[in-house]
Parts: structure tokens; sequence; C-alpha cells
């Protein structure tokens, strides 16, 4: 993947607006034009962020965050979204920059976009290459941009392109399921057992496993949250489950458990019990309920026009592509947290705390230092002794994977040690 120029500049306006020709013509202006515009840029409210390339440092925050984009880089999330889904040559840098920052987010334990603002620090413009931490209006605004409309469908795109690999590295060499979900979603099923609505790469089979990985993807990653804040309107002719029919269900299931227990207490009563003509009186009622409910279904449909019902002019949705795009985000940083925490949990006393220790990893500060044929990443994590050891282990292990970051034009491959 090829990586952004270090003099240009990644602009919200590009975002906000529609691209023009008077946009294009001030990307091509020389750098001291666009040194002329910035100050009015800057009093107009336009947030600017410009570009730099990858440079060293000795006490950098979120170095550890670095981890995380590399092996997402790894996963292919930034080949399948800017180079098999974005078609324009403008916008990559922050389409780049936002991914960047998402993953970074979410790697130090903030489980939404809104935790981009978390990692403003002195030393921001180390980890993401640019002159400052974008703000979590800039992001969202980005990766709405890149989601597209009820046209261009990139969320989705993005979410099954990514799904799709998973499964074929899953299936490949192995006779057995790979198993796959609807959507992003978590939702109880029948009574012990969780599913989510989404899709998670693989299966795990014969491999360490920590915990429910559906649980942890809740707690950890934010699975179930409600990135977006818009809403749209369904159609009045959309066919929707009928709530006026799911009420009169519910009503006829609780007269019948009425009359359950009625009978029951009855069984266990005589005749002459002071008691009898009570739950006699709730038994005959129940039975009348039931008579009237059944009498109103077969002219309360289960699904009818939303005009038709009582939720017309009421039901909105949350459109799903933007959701997409940082649902697929989640799930690339889930199944990346996984290989790392089987490769980390041998070297652990624990090894089921190698997800809990990985979080430490994460969020690391460290050093960056660059040399010719390599980055050089070196993480002072927050952990026991019985745990900086292992990571020590870890990082040398994973030189193996040739990791690189994402947006470095020379893709030197990043070396991650730890400070004992």
């Amino acid at each position: 993947m090829s990586a952004e120029p270090a003099d240009l500049p990644i602009e919200s306006r590009q975002v906000v607006l529609p691209e023009t020709a008077a946009q294009t013509q001030l990307d091509d202006e020389p750098s001291s034009s666009r040194e002329t515009g910035s100050a009015e840029k800057q009093a107009s409210g336009v947030e600017r962020i410009m570009s730099a390339p990858v440079s060293g440092g000795r006490h950098v925050q979120h170095a550890g965050t670095w981890l995380m984009m590399a092996m997402a880089e790894q996963h292919q999330l930034y080949d399948a979204a800017l180079e098999e889904l974005w078609d324009e040559p403008r916008g990559a840098r922050q389409i780049r920059l936002a991914i960047d920052a998402v993953i970074a987010a979410l790697s130090i334990g903030e489980r939404s976009v809104e935790g981009v603002r978390r990692l403003a620090s002195s030393s921001a413009d180390r980890p993401f290459r640019a002159d400052q931490a974008p703000s979590v209006s800039w992001v969202r605004r980005v990766m709405k941009r890149f989601a597209g409309g009820d046209e261009k469908l990139n969320g989705w795109q993005l979410h099954l392109l990514l799904a799709g690999r998973y499964m074929r590295q899953a299936q490949a060499g192995s006779e057995q399921a790979v198993v796959f979900y609807v959507d992003n979603h978590m939702r109880p099923y029948m009574g012990k057992f969780v599913t989510r609505r989404g899709w998670l790469a693989g299966i795990i089979l014969g491999r360490w496993c920590q915990e429910n990985a559906f649980k942890h993807g809740v707690e950890r990653w934010g699975i179930n949250q409600l990135d977006g804040r818009n809403t749209s309107a369904y159609r009045p002719d959309s066919v929707i489950p009928n709530p006026a029919r799911r009420r009169l269900d519910r009503d006829l299931r609780l007269a019948r458990l009425d009359e359950g227990k009625a009978r029951r207490e009855l069984a266990r009563l005589d005749e002459d019990d002071r008691r009898w003509e009570k739950v006699q009186t709730k038994l005959d009622d129940a039975l009348d309920r039931q008579k009237d409910f059944e009498a109103l279904r077969p002219y309360t449909p289960t699904h009818a026009p939303l005009e038709e019902t009582e939720l017309a002019g009421k039901l909105v949705y949350h459109p799903g592509n933007y959701k997409a795009v940082m649902g697929t985000i989640r799930i690339v940083c889930a199944n990346a947290e996984t290989d790392l925490a089987y490769t980390l949990a041998p070297y652990l006393r624990k090894p089921r705390e190698a997800k809990k220790a990985l979080a430490n990893l994460f969020k690391a500060p460290g050093s960056i230092r660059m040399e010719q044929e390599r980055i050089l990443v070196r993480l002072n994590p927050v952990g026991t002794r019985s745990e900086k050891e292992p990571f020590s282990q870890l990082l040398e292990y994973i030189d193996d994977w040739h990791l690189v970051l994402p947006g470095d034009r020379e893709r030197r491959p990043l070396r991650f040690r730890s400070h004992l």
C-alpha cells in the first residue's frame, strides 16, 4: 500500500464538502500558497491536519498502538479499504489517518470513536504521522465519507470483503465448518448461549481460548456500541412485525399462564375451602380473556405495512453503512488480539490472562528509533516481571511476522521490543 507524501495537507473541508474543482485546485497549489491560506482557514474554524513522515522520538505516548495498527495492516484492512474500495486518488491520506485513530482508540480500551479524544498528547504527531491528533468529529466525518451513502455502500463492501477473506483463511486446509454471523450485534439466545449477529473470523477449535469470545467482544471492543447518531425514517409501505399482534400474543400467553396457575391451585384445594371461590373466579377470568384474545387474532395480522400500524410516522432506523465500517475495524482488532494472545499465552504463568496482559502492551508508551532498514519501537508496558518477560518473548517472536506500519512508503519492518 502506498504512503502519502509528507507535505500534503489533510483537511476536514475535503470531508465535509463534496469534491469541487476549487478544492482540487487547492490541493494542487504549491506549499507556499497553502501556508498563506492556513491562517485564514484556522481563523474560520476549519480543522487542518498536516501529514508528516514517519519519525522517531524518545518519549512517545501510545506507541503500543502501532502494534495493533501493524496487525491490522497484516490482516489487510488498509489494503481492502484504500486499494480495493476507495477509487479516488484524493482522500486516501484522510482515511488512513482516521482508521489509525479508531484502531488506536480501541486499542487503549476506548470502545467507540469518542475515545479518539484520549489520544491527544504532546507526542501525538509520532504515532499518527501528523502534526496533531485528529478530533472525534474529524474522524467521524472522514469515516462517514468513506462509508458512503445508499449508492456507494463502501461500509458493507468492506464488511463482506474482510469476512470473505477470513472465511477463506479459516477454511483453507480444514474440513470443519466456518462460523458466519449476520451483523454486528450479540444477543442472548436460548438461555445460556449468546449469538453474535455479526461475523467472526473462523472457528476457534484446537486453539487456546481465554473466555467467552462474544462476551469479550462486547466488553473489550464495544461490538454492541451504537456508533451512528443520525436516524432515517422507514418508508410508509414498509412491512414490519405488527406491534398490535405482538402485544395480543403476549397477553394471550399471560392469560394461559394464569389459567394454568389457577387450575393448579384448585387441584390442591377442597371444594369447601374458603379460597375455592376466589381461585375459581381467577380461572374464569383467565378463560374469558383467552376467548377475547383468540377472537381478535384472525383480524390482527402478524405483519402489516407501517402506515397501518401505531408506529406510523414514529419508526426510524440507524443507517448501517457507517456502523459496518466501525464494526469491521473492531472485528479486525479482535482477531489480531486473538492471534497475539494465542502466541503470548504459553509464555505466561496464567495463560488465561493473555488478553488482559496485551491491553497493557497496547497502552504502553515507548521510544521510536528510525534506522535505515527497520523501525525499532521499544515499549515500556505496565506489568509485573512475570508479565514483562513474556512480552519480550512475544515481541521477538513476531519479528518473523514481517509487520510494517500502514502508510510507510518504504515498508520498513517494524521491530518491537520491551523494557524489562
